[in-house]
């Protein structure tokens, strides 16, 4: 009794919102008025004792509810008789909300399969077959973009229906989408595969559409990838190349392979710049620093002219104006500079001067022609002698006496061996002996003196150097003694063992007293006692 109550209560429920419905010419989906703006659902209150169960027709939200799973089903219970049975459409033309005739049911129902006569924005449900909000096929969705102002050739965008949620949307399919768009979530987005070809000239790479001529991902081909050091990378024309280079390197040598290949900064052949190479120097080695040129001297040189056009112009090991540094000279005395390895050297030595001490600082020190220790030649020392003191002359050694000494016998061994202030055979000097005539001598202060004369000798005029010059026994003028001078008159005065005599009486005299202190005291041609002869009176 209880299921045949429900059951009239929906019939009537029915009839009064296709009444409803007829009255106002407002579309009925399902028995129930669809979208009737701002009106009141239409509901059949059956009182408490009427229970329309869960699987009774929900009518009150039908005016803006899409899904109507949950509507009666009526195609078994619809009553054989009264207004709604039909046989044909044209039955139903009296309900403009339900001109389909559903032949198996005899009901006017909105909409049936192969026959959707729902208005655009709803789509037929052939369960139901009601009406429901949603696209209906792609052309509706086309028409709904065509109405906003926009056409639909040009902007696809949500002009293709998707069956499953009866919503526009831009894709369903692939084949929906352009060449090198794939449908992914019902949206055309960039993507290729071997059934999808990308267009034009542009490859599909790893399912992206992709311009080899310009790709560096895929430059030329797929997945050739274009690495540039210190650079980035860049595709032209299909190959590899270099886009910008990373400072301070630069592509020198045009060859993608190496990238920005040259650091400026430090690159001998392209310091600061490409191609501005370092000038090669003399004795140098080139070096580029912060980008600009510079250069270091090779071992054993310098740059001592400041000038970097000749570079390092200078051997230090051979050069005496800078030998072993810049600006130091090499000019040792009395001698000819060399510069040997760095050092300071003699190459030969002025005449008469020696490098003795091996020391090229002091030059050609010693004077061979006078030192004592280096006479004539180095190491070629004067010995020293007795009484004297070595000499050198002329760069030969000499022997310089000390005071009061000689070499008198020639002898270098013995040195001054004559002391010529004592010695009697080289008294004052050598060879000058000390013997004086008539008498002994001795060497006194370098002088020769007579100690004595010899007997009846006697040195008169003081000069030891003829000794005792005088015989006393028979100088007349020095008779017995020096000074004492015969005197006989008329006579020629003798000494005769140191007494005076008569030598001879002059002519026409005679000594007749014989006495020498008278002389020839007799006149023989005039005394009348010794005329003529002494005793002739």
């Amino acid at each position: 009794m209880d299921a045949l109550l429900r059951g009239s209560a929906l019939r009537l429920a029915l009839l009064a919102a296709l009444f409803s419905a007829a009255c106002t010419g407002l579309p009925v989906v399902g028995g129930v008025v669809a979208d009737a703006p701002d009106a009141t659902d239409v509901t059949l209150d059956l009182g408490d004792t009427t229970d329309i169960a869960d699987d009774t027709l929900d009518a009150a939200d039908a005016a803006d509810a899409p899904d109507v799973s949950d509507a009666p089903d009526v195609s078994d219970d619809a009553a054989p008789d009264g207004p709604s049975r039909c046989a044909a459409d044209a039955d139903c033309a009296a309900t403009p909300a339900t001109p389909v005739c559903d032949a198996p049911s005899g009901r006017c129902v909105a909409c049936a399969a192969g026959r959707d006569a729902c208005p655009d924005g709803r789509y037929c449900d052939t369960a139901s077959q009601t009406c429901l909000a949603g696209c209906r096929d792609d052309d509706a969705c086309a028409r709904a973009v065509g109405d906003a102002g926009v056409d639909a050739s040009a902007v696809p965008l949500a002009s293709r229906c998707n069956p499953a949620t009866r919503a526009c949307v831009e894709c369903v399919v692939d084949a929906h989408c352009p060449a090198g768009l794939l449908c992914v979530g019902n949206t055309c987005v960039m993507g290729c595969t071997a059934a999808r070809p990308c267009p034009g000239t542009q490859a599909c790479c790893a399912g992206a559409c992709v311009d080899p001529v310009s790709n560096v991902a895929h430059c030329g081909r797929c997945d050739n990838r274009c690495a540039a050091p210190n650079a980035s990378a860049a595709c032209m024309n299909g190959s590899c190349a270099v886009g910008a280079c990373t400072a301070p390197f630069a592509d020198c040598d045009r060859d993608p392979a190496n990238g920005c290949e040259a650091n400026t900064l430090s690159d001998v052949a392209h310091c600061g710049a490409c191609s501005a190479a370092c000038p090669a120097l003399p004795h140098a080695a080139s070096v580029c620093a912060a980008g600009r040129c510079a250069f270091t001297c090779d071992a054993g040189f310098a740059d001592c002219d400041r000038n970097p056009s000749n570079g390092c112009e200078v051997d230090l090991g051979t050069t005496e104006a800078h030998c072993g540094a810049c600006g130091t000279v090499c000019n040792p005395p009395n001698a000819v500079p060399s510069c040997v390895a760095g050092r300071c050297a003699i190459a030969a030595c002025a005449a008469g001067f020696g490098d003795c001490d091996g020391n090229p600082s002091n030059g050609c020190e010693a004077d061979t022609n006078t030192a004592v220790s280096h006479c004539g030649r180095c190491g070629n020392a004067c010995p020293a002698r007795p009484s004297a003191f070595p000499g050198c002359l002329g760069g030969a050694c000499v022997t310089s006496c000390v005071m009061g000494f000689q070499d008198c016998d020639g002898v270098d061994a013995n040195g001054c061996e004559a002391d010529v202030r004592v010695d009697p055979a080289n008294c004052g000097s050598c060879g000058r002996a000390c013997a004086p005539a008539h008498a002994t001598g001795a060497c006194a202060s370098a002088r020769c003196a007579i100690t004595r004369c010899d007997d009846g000798y006697a040195d008169c005029d003081a000069d030891p150097a003829n000794g005792c010059e005088v015989n006393v026994r028979s100088d007349a003028s020095n008779c017995s003694a020096c000074g004492a001078r015969c005197v006989t008159p008329g006579a020629t005065p003798a000494c005769m063992s140191g007494r005076c005599d008569i030598a001879a009486c002059a002519t026409g005299r005679a000594d007749c007293d014989l006495s020498a202190a008278t002389g020839c005291e007799v006149d023989l041609a005039g005394d009348v006692r010794n005329c003529g002869a002494c005793g002739t009176a």
